[in-house]
């Protein structure tokens, strides 16, 4: 993969980093329903398959076995582990509630049926990610990525028809994922064509019309309105990574070549840290602002508070993993 794809892959994956940072700690002020209500990078957890699925190369099993342990259950444990203790913490010294359903069952049952614990439940990405990885490597090693498109796609069809209140969330999340990796893994050399980037941007556009407003609506989208999201967010994935390639080429030229946007490329190359940190921060620093001041919670005030916990910690964390990894 050459320097320049990497240098805007940085771009784009710090802006989705950055703006995931903020959906979460926006819940107190806009409530649930944030893609909805500022619907501009609704497609931001399908670009994260989207990308992981361009860059990904097909190898042997067993070496991508070890290697994705390493790279996402292994950090899945750690962060579960950390959350677990706070969580523990929190309600055991906060809250002075130590049940035997707080400690043991409402966490296991949080794991079975979400695919994270309760104080860190963004990490459900890491095992369905995981997941997809291994499912990819093998079907595509074969049969054509497009019938793993229409595996995955038909998959998902069947887990919206299907979901029920005891289906768990990281199953249908393992489709559909695997719907947009494979996407992503077909497309990746065809993305600069300009007819694909022409329609998909047209598409792009008019799914604000279409798509997003059948599914980021007050009530729960019908599993057919919900399809519309899936092409949708491919049109978006497209146009946006297109975007950032024209933002990196043309002002990385007139920079003669300095980065010129430092924020997000660092972000971008430490996207890990930020993603599997920031949820623990989100809950618990607004768990506090709550309990202290809670006028501030759903306020502008709690926002920057938890915004600046992020910049802080998430910062920090990431600079030290970078040392100790040198």
């Amino acid at each position: 993969m050459s320097e320049n794809r990497l240098k805007y892959l940085d771009l784009a994956s710090g802006i989705m980093i950055v703006w995931l940072l903020l959906y979460h700690a926006l819940y107190p002020m806009v409530g649930d329903n944030i893609s909805g209500k500022i619907p501009f990078l609704y497609f931001f957890m399908p670009w994260f398959f989207y990308k992981s699925g361009m860059m990904f190369h097909l190898s042997n099993s067993k070496k991508l076995l070890k290697k994705d342990y390493s790279k996402l259950i292994r950090t899945f444990i750690i962060w579960s582990i950390i959350g677990y203790v706070v969580y523990l913490l929190w309600h055991g010294c906060k809250l002075h509630d130590l049940s035997l359903r707080i400690a043991l069952y409402c966490p296991i049952r949080s794991l079975a049926l979400g695919g994270s614990i309760p104080l860190n439940s963004a990490l459900w990405f890491l095992p369905v990610l995981f997941l997809v990885r291994q499912i990819a490597n093998y079907g595509i090693s074969k049969i054509h990525p497009l019938w793993m498109v229409l595996f995955s796609l038909i998959a998902t069809a069947i887990m919206l028809t299907i979901k029920s209140r005891f289906f768990p969330f990281w199953l249908s999340s393992t489709c559909w994922g695997l719907f947009f990796f494979c996407v992503g893994y077909y497309l990746k050399d065809m993305e600069e064509k300009w007819w694909l980037i022409l329609a998909a941007t047209i598409l792009f556009i008019g799914s604000y019309f279409t798509a997003i407003p059948s599914v980021y609506s007050d009530n729960s989208p019908q599993w057919h309105n919900f399809m519309l999201w899936l092409p949708a967010c491919v049109c978006a994935c497209i146009t946006f990574n297109n975007v950032c390639r024209w933002l990196e080429r043309s002002i990385d030229n007139v920079c003669h070549g300095k980065w010129f946007f430092p924020i997000f490329s660092y972000v971008g190359r430490n996207s890990m840290t930020y993603y599997v940190g920031h949820y623990l921060i989100f809950k618990l620093g607004f768990d506090i602002i709550a309990t202290h001041k809670a006028e501030w919670y759903a306020s502008w005030q709690g926002l920057c508070i938890v915004i600046g916990c992020y910049a802080v910690i998430l910062t920090s964390i990431s600079i030290f993993l970078t040392r100790q990894n040198r």
